[in-house]
């Protein structure tokens, strides 16, 4: 799992220049995580992706174009924001009791998405401040190395996720057309609509409640009893096959391991002190956060004995290694953990990281090779273009290493700097080559947008 903070000075960009969605850089999370962060964890998002993906085809979106973000904070909220965007709290997820309560809210929020509530929101917009606010929600994902010279020192935003998920509340009219979306999409994909109803029913006796003692799910989306009587009503006429085995599965899982590395060491070390797999899972991220690498290890070699292609558990035992030191003994578990489970960038970047290690030019080319095919995947991911400056850096190719610095600061709306790392990579890149007619692209653009009298609104 990886752990971001969110720079402060960057979301005040944010609000003046109308932000684009950011994937973050990360890091590993072997302590105690900051409320208000960004995580990135490879399994949970691949799980989230397990029911967000055939929602995005029932609503005829493409899944390629979904960006998840999840937010380690206990308030019980979820909400779908423009550009495809999906924000989903670490606290809403540990509330629930059940996959059909994910799948439902999901598909509620999808609905949104699709309806295009947010984007209506916006154009609406007359004030610029509530645009930016607006925008800010979608750009709550930037994130910093901590430490990273070139970057900056970390500032946790805190309760700031409460204002942006303020300006992302619905009327009661478009919580119905979401209702409604929610409970046809989850009917086509024959899945059981009643985690929708179970969800909001636990939340109705808020209604009345001060607004200090509701969950902040009940602020941003409205509920009434006649609301969830209607829910109720279609549910009766829609399919009632239950969820697939492997999503229940994959719940329990992500359950387990979102608590092992969320609640205090004492509590989960009691709430988990048994011998399942479950269990014995959560003690090694336990003993993991408490930097007692050996006794993890050892766990964790037992879990792959049981089950050796699971790539997640390879990809722990690399992140285990790498925090212990062992950075070069770390490049087998992760490049095991991409084998089992390929094309996933989050896997590809934590390989490189290693790589990136050990300099030697034997992983200096595999770490290039595995960060440029990660760019394709995620080119808003801001890891992927520092290690990529690096590698080429010290392979010597001035060139690719002044546009992957270039591409970066484009990332994070920095154009001055952009358009001078470009004018850099112009002198380095050979004439006619795709590398420099991207470089000829990016130079007008950050010309562009460096100058204030020609600078454009980017959503």
């Amino acid at each position: 799992m990886k752990l971001c903070f969110l720079y402060s000075e960057y979301m005040i960009k944010f609000l003046r220049a109308f932000v684009v969605f950011l994937f973050v850089s990360c890091l590993p999370a072997s302590g105690n995580i900051t409320p208000g962060s960004v995580i990135r964890d490879a399994e949970i998002e691949d799980i989230l992706r397990g029911y967000l993906n055939p929602l995005f085809r029932q609503a005829g979106l493409n899944p390629k174009d979904l960006r998840l973000i999840i937010m380690a904070t206990p308030e019980v909220n979820a909400a779908a924001t423009f550009n495809h965007t999906i924000i989903v709290n670490t606290g809403f997820i540990l509330t629930t009791t059940g996959p059909d309560e994910v799948a439902g809210v999901f598909a509620h929020e999808v609905g949104h998405l699709a309806e295009r509530h947010i984007v209506q929101k916006i154009d609406a917009a007359q004030n610029s401040q509530i645009k930016g606010m607006l925008a800010a929600a979608a750009g709550i994902a930037l994130g910093v190395f901590s430490g990273r010279p070139d970057v900056g020192a970390a500032v946790a935003m805190g309760g700031n996720i409460s204002s942006a998920y303020s300006f992302l509340s619905h009327s009661r009219m478009e919580e119905t057309a979401a209702d409604l979306a929610a409970v046809r999409y989850l009917n086509g994909l024959c899945w059981a609509s009643e985690g929708l109803q179970k969800f909001l029913g636990k939340l109705l006796s808020q209604e009345l409640l001060s607004s200090n003692l509701q969950d902040p799910y009940v602020r941003t989306h409205p509920l009434t009893r006649d609301r969830v009587e209607s829910i109720r009503h279609w549910i009766a006429h829609s399919c009632q096959k239950g969820l697939p085995q492997k999503m229940k599965e994959d719940y329990k899982i992500m359950i387990v391991k979102l608590s092992a590395f969320l609640d205090p060491p004492q509590i989960a070390f009691q709430k988990f002190k048994g011998d399942s797999e479950l269990d014995r899972y959560a003690q090694t991220i336990l003993y993991y956060r408490q930097k007692d690498f050996q006794k993890s290890l050892d766990l964790l070699e037992g879990l792959l004995k049981e089950h050796p292609l699971n790539p997640f558990y390879w990809e722990l035992k690399g992140q285990i290694l790498y925090e212990s030191g062992k950075i070069k003994e770390s490049i087998g578990s992760y490049q095991k953990a991409n084998q089992l489970k390929p094309n996933d960038p989050l896997l590809m970047v934590s390989l490189a990281q290693s790589l990136v290690g050990i300099e030697e030019a034997k992983y200096l080319k595999e770490a290039r090779n595995l960060l440029e095919k990660a760019k394709n995947l995620e080119p808003e991911n801001i890891s992927v273009w520092y290690f990529l400056s690096i590698v080429y850096g010290r392979l010597g190719d001035m060139g690719n290493m002044a546009l992957s610095l270039a591409e970066r600061e484009v990332v994070l709306q920095n154009w001055k700097e952009a358009h001078q790392q470009v004018l850099r990579a112009l002198n380095f890149l050979k004439k006619g080559t795709k590398t420099y007619t991207r470089a000829l692209d990016l130079k007008n653009i950050t010309s562009r947008e460096s100058n204030p009298a020609t600078i454009t609104d980017r959503f």
